[in-house]
């Protein structure tokens, strides 16, 4: 219900990057983030690799901004 529930808010998102970000295989499409899950530091070099576009401290801040958006738990916050 969750993941669903994102997937859905998603669409709205202003930036294509931003929902890739949002799924675990970064395709913008399938396998959304459970937002009571937290996102892994890993996640971050994944993306970096794989969206080429951008660096690792961006993909981290957009993360960040996701974070607040949809209320997402990112391992990084979770630490502190």
């Amino acid at each position: 219900m969750r993941t669903a529930a994102l997937a859905a808010l998603a669409i709205l998102c202003e930036y294509e990057t931003d929902r890739k970000l949002l799924t675990k295989e970064l395709d913008g499409e399938s396998s959304w983030f459970d937002p009571q899950k937290p996102i892994d530091k890993k996640m971050i070099e994944k993306a970096a690799k794989k969206l080429v576009e951008i660096p690792e401290e961006e993909v981290r801040q957009r993360y960040e901004r996701l974070a607040k958006k949809y209320h997402l738990r990112l391992e990084w916050n979770d630490e502190g």
